[in-house]
C-alpha cells in the first residue's frame, strides 16, 4: 500500500519527487516545515513529511502517514512483516526496524490509522 518510508529519513525533501511528485501543501510549524501529500493512490493515503533546514538542504526528520481504518488489517500485516513491535501502551504500538535506527508509532482512531516515523 505504501513504500518502506524510513529510507527517506535523513534525505533531502527533493528525494520524494520521483515517488510522490510535487507536494500538495507546505506549512511552517515551529522550527519545521511540513510537506503534505493528500489522497495519494487508490487507498486515500495522506503523507506528511517534517523537515529541518540543514547545511543548505531541507532534510526529512519525521514522516506521518494517515490510512483509512478500513485498511487496518493490511497495515498491521505490513508493520509486523517489516518491523519489530517492542511496546504497546494505551492503544499505541511502538515499532523499530531490525537495525534499531528508526522509531515508529502506530495508533488507531475511529477514522484513520496514523503511523509516525522518526
Amino acid at each position: 500500500m505504501f513504500p518502506d518510508l524510513e529510507q527517506y529519513l535523513g534525505k533531502d525533501i527533493s528525494s520524494l519527487l520521483g515517488v510522490f511528485g510535487e507536494h500538495d501543501r507546505a506549512t511552517y510549524i515551529e522550527e519545521y516545515y511540513a510537506y503534505a501529500y493528500i489522497d495519494r493512490g487508490k487507498y486515500t493515503i495522506d503523507f506528511a513529511f517534517l523537515t529541518e533546514y540543514r547545511s543548505g538542504e531541507n532534510i526529512i526528520v519525521g514522516i506521518f502517514v494517515y490510512v483509512p481504518v478500513t485498511y487496518l488489517k493490511q497495515i498491521g500485516t505490513h508493520m509486523i512483516d517489516r518491523y519489530y513491535c517492542y511496546e504497546v501502551l494505551n492503544d499505541e504500538f511502538y515499532f523499530t526496524n531490525h537495525d534499531n535506527n528508526v522509531d515508529i508509532k502506530m495508533s488507531v482512531n475511529y477514522d484513520y490509522v496514523m503511523i509516525t516515523y522518526v
